[in-house]
């Protein structure tokens, strides 16, 4: 049924794309508070860092125009990863750095396409190593870029795949040669899904 029901949207939105822009109205497709889940593979740890509860992806996707644009939120949050064999915490911010932008089109089979790149900077607040604690201010020099693509009928939840770089990190002190060596790197894999809210 739900399906059924998508199809049907589509199918008006695609004959209103198809009337002259100066009598149509653009058709959008709200966003709001979708939740976004995945994960991000480190390949030199391989190792894998889970996206917490709560972040989400506001925005909407023009038909008419054919243009997809939105924020995403990732609040702090803290994974366990071996360090030289150590379990550590390590508490993690994705800081976005501007909206994610893309295209989206619809097929007259209802297949959808998104093409879109979202930024972020990724901070280490802090690290925690048994009971010792270390905060820090460190975070790649440069965004971290995803390209989020997907090709497919709008079934819930839409899945992004791809690989990424994590750029060299500043403001680390001394932790920053070491840090860079077990974190820094192409090929870096991530998972990224998108559904409504509950």
């Amino acid at each position: 049924m739900l399906r059924a029901r998508l199809a049907a949207l589509l199918a008006a939105s695609m004959l209103l794309i198809a009337a002259p822009a100066a009598s149509a109205a653009d058709v959008i497709l709200p966003f709001s508070n979708y939740k976004v889940g995945g994960s991000l593979t480190v390949k030199k740890l391989n190792q894998s860092i889970t996206l917490p509860p709560g972040s989400t992806f506001n925005g909407w996707a023009n038909l008419t125009q054919q243009t997809l644009i939105g924020n995403v939120f990732i609040p702090e949050f803290t994974s366990t990863i071996k360090v030289l064999g150590v379990p550590t915490n390590v508490t993690t911010k994705l800081e976005q750095v501007q909206p994610a932008q893309g295209t989206v089109t619809v097929d007259s089979d209802f297949t959808v396409h998104i093409r879109s790149t979202q930024t972020a900077l990724l901070r280490i607040k802090k690290l925690r190593l048994g009971l010792l604690s270390v905060p820090t201010t460190c975070r790649t020099a440069e965004p971290i870029k995803l390209t989020l693509n997907y090709d497919g009928p709008l079934v819930y939840p839409l899945a992004f795949d791809g690989t990424t770089t994590i750029p060299h990190l500043t403001g680390c002190g001394l932790l920053g040669p070491t840090l860079g060596t077990l974190l820094s790197g192409p090929g870096n894999a991530y998972h990224v899904t998108l559904a409504p809210p509950s």
